[in-house]
């Protein structure tokens, strides 16, 4: 009878094991789709932040012509100047603030799949069983949060945050060499 006993039981963690693996692989694909959204959300800022970078050289570039054009700094190229930098400034801001959120929305979605993928095996009582028979994906360490110090989406925002910073520099300088014609008064 006890060997009757212990087929069963691993008969029943055979079921229960190939049910998760059915459910474990939804999840995985769900995970990918938002995995991979992730990726194409941070192209797409990349490519609206290039846009930005694109098109500073002809705004910044146009209002320093209108200042060396006339031979003077006057209002309307100071004018210019600081709306040009503000622009840029809440419009970087406003692509950032964007892409993060749609990030950790994907991000959210993402944890839930695995959370969902923990939560079956603990209910289905198989969890310690696959990782000490398992020598596949089920037992792998990205189930345990142990196995999980960094997150690659925060490594992802901070790659766009850095190179906003970089553009927001880049409009800083502008500002500095504006208010350095400014205040020497290099123009009349």
């Amino acid at each position: 009878m006890g060997k009757n006993k212990n087929k069963d039981q691993v008969k029943k963690l055979e079921i229960e094991r190939n049910i998760h693996l059915q459910n474990y692989r939804m999840a995985f694909d769900a995970m990918r789709a938002y995995h991979t959204s992730e990726i194409e959300h941070k192209k797409d800022a990349i490519s609206v932040l290039n846009a930005f970078l694109a098109s500073m050289v002809p705004v910044f570039g146009g209002v320093f012509f209108y200042i060396l054009k006339d031979n003077s700094i006057n209002w309307i190229s100071i004018v210019m100047g600081i709306l040009s930098i503000v622009a840029y400034f809440m419009s970087i801001d406003a692509v950032i603030e964007t892409y993060k959120q749609k990030v950790d929305s994907d991000h959210y979605r993402y944890e839930q799949f695995r959370d969902e993928a923990n939560r079956e095996r603990e209910v289905l009582g198989i969890k310690e069983d696959l990782k000490e028979y398992s020598t596949d994906a089920c037992s792998s360490l990205y189930w345990d949060e142990k196995g999980r110090e960094r997150s690659g989406h925060n490594s992802t925002k901070n790659i766009i945050e850095r190179y906003s910073m970089l553009l927001k520099g880049v409009c800083m300088f502008v500002a500095v060499l504006f208010g350095a014609l400014i205040y020497t008064g290099y123009m009349n």
